[in-house]
């Protein structure tokens, strides 16, 4: 799933998880590895990066949070209500910042920060939980949460 030259990226970006030096070393183990144990270690590592990552200044987040069932929820903002009466909502961005802050520092949870493809993959795949996704990628991966509410009609409704 991840290459080596995309996990020493991550890892150089990931400060509290290695200090510069001790890098070229972990490196140096990981390349010793049977193909299957390495695509292990990657995983658990990246991991550890993504649920250690900061929000970029740049990027709009999307919260979401994928259960172990595969239904997922987001925080959104109402848009009104259907032709029944029940309430309608869209995923709505969120600060990224205190998001981290107040799950990771005050609650003592972990909150996923995904950059790549690969890494939400990862997400949906393995991890589960909260994850602070791009716009690109929350729209890429969960399509049906940022449609309009008469055109997902009849779809099943995302948990809350």
């Amino acid at each position: 799933m991840f290459t080596l030259q995309e996990l020493i990226e991550a890892l150089s970006e990931a400060h509290s998880l290695f200090r510069p030096a001790e890098i070229p070393a972990f490196v140096q183990t990981l390349q010793t590895l049977p193909p299957d144990d390495f695509q292990r270690a990657a995983l658990l590592a990246m991991r550890a990066v993504c649920a250690r990552r900061m929000a970029t200044q740049d990027c709009l987040y999307f919260d979401f949070t994928l259960e172990s069932d595969r239904s997922y929820s987001f925080q959104s903002s109402w848009v009104g209500r259907d032709e029944c009466g029940i309430e309608q909502r869209l995923p709505s961005p969120v600060n990224a910042m205190a998001v981290i802050e107040s799950i990771r520092e005050l609650c003592a949870q972990t909150v996923y920060v995904l950059h790549s493809p690969k890494e939400v993959s990862a997400w949906i795949i393995h991890w589960r939980g909260r994850a602070l996704l791009s716009e690109h990628h929350a729209l890429s991966y969960f399509p049906l949460a940022f449609s309009s509410p008469k055109r997902r009609a009849g779809a099943p409704r995302p948990s809350r």
